[in-house]
């Protein structure tokens, strides 16, 4: 698991964060890319903090909602 500072230190430009499995380009569950692979991000210590700064660096305007598990668990490594 990843504490949220750090997450945000990780999250430098749009190819090292991205939203996936969500109905459009701004909605999905969290994924970080690290070493050429991507990882899930938990939920247990992302907040609305961390929400700001992803959908900042993915393009999209404030987040509208931050629920946990509505885009399933992802596969692989989770941060």
């Amino acid at each position: 698991m990843i504490p949220a500072v750090v997450l945000m230190t990780l999250l430098w430009s749009r190819e090292s964060v991205r939203l996936v499995d969500g109905a459009g380009l701004c909605s999905g569950r969290v994924e970080v890319k690290s070493n050429q692979s991507w990882a899930s991000v938990c939920e247990a210590d992302f907040d609305r903090q961390d929400a700001e700064v992803v959908c900042r660096d993915v393009g999209c305007g404030a987040p509208a909602a931050l629920q946990g598990g509505l885009y399933g668990e992802g596969e692989g490594q989770t941060w």
